[in-house]
């Protein structure tokens, strides 16, 4: 009528190949957690040199320059969401590192007594620790993949395929002659992007040509180049200016001299705006209007 129920406690014989098992992941998951960090600090310190050089003195200039100078507010807003990633995988690889120390310290006890001698507490202490590691391996190496997707999303085309068929593209303004253009055009909401990369404008020109279609078409794009990293900005065709000296509607653009460029840093700059912008304009073919030259004051 009555029953007793018996239980021995021990650690089993694969117990503590699991344990090394599991160190070996948390070992992996802090390598990809180093080099997810690296960089991204990387790209972070590049993109927030660039804004802090774009100084081109035009933000009192309405609405055209008021464009061109959200860009370093842009910039930051990115560095920002690669830090904000950063932080939360640095704290959860740090607690693994001492989860791991642990648990190998916890793992060497249970040996230096063998298996028939260790305490039941040893035993309890490094089967406990096993899964607080297992969890904390699966948390980082998770937090490793939405870092790589923040970056991912941050550099956009221009890690991806250049566009092979670049001359659909124009470089406005007086470029044989030393001068660079930066579009005041609007923007396309959420197609600003950076990456480290080579020096290469055709990456960016082929997502503009995918955005080619629709109320947020893109027209042109603006593109920098500094200390190894690219960025570019897809502009629709919204903005075009109505020039009171020009038959024919413009766009509007400021122009950077070559010496002005060089002071900010930036190795190469311009506007890129596709042919079937500028010649099939609804109002005819698109002249250029400099609202102004920025040289070095």
């Amino acid at each position: 009528m009555e029953k007793s129920s018996l239980f021995e406690m021990h650690m089993c014989d694969d117990s503590a190949t699991e344990a090394e098992k599991i160190q070996e992941m948390s070992l992996n998951a802090v390598l990809a957690s180093d080099e997810v960090v690296k960089k991204g600090k990387a790209t972070v310190d590049k993109v927030l040199a660039l804004a802090s050089s774009w100084k081109l003195n035009v933000c009192s200039i309405a609405p055209e320059g008021q464009r061109v100078c959200a860009l370093p507010m842009e910039w930051t807003a990115m560095a920002n969401k690669i830090t904000g990633v950063s932080a939360e995988l640095v704290h959860d690889t740090e607690v693994l590192n001492t989860g791991t120390k642990n648990l190998y310290e916890a793992t060497e006890a249970v040996k230096s007594h063998g298996k028939d001698g260790a305490s039941a507490s040893e035993f309890s202490k490094a089967e406990l620790l096993t899964d607080v590691v297992r969890n904390g391996a699966a948390k980082v190496s998770g937090d490793v993949e939405m870092m790589k997707g923040v970056i991912k999303a941050i550099n956009g085309p221009i890690v991806g395929e250049a566009l092979k068929t670049f001359d659909v593209f124009e470089a406005l303004g007086d470029v044989k002659e030393n001068w660079y253009a930066v579009c005041a055009l609007v923007p396309v909401p959420g197609q600003s992007f950076a990456a480290e990369s080579d020096d290469n404008p055709a990456t960016c020109a082929s997502k503009c040509l995918s955005l080619s279609t629709g109320t947020e078409a893109c027209a042109a794009f603006n593109y920098q180049y500094k200390d190894g990293l690219a960025a570019c900005q897809l502009l629709t065709a919204t903005g075009v200016v109505e020039p009171s000296d020009a038959i024919n509607a413009a766009v509007p653009i400021f122009e950077v001299s070559k010496t002005k460029r060089d002071a900010m840093g930036i190795s190469s700059m311009g506007c890129y705006a596709h042919g079937r912008f500028t010649a099939g304009h609804p109002k005819g073919p698109l002249g250029i209007k400099v609202v102004k030259e920025v040289i070095v004051s």
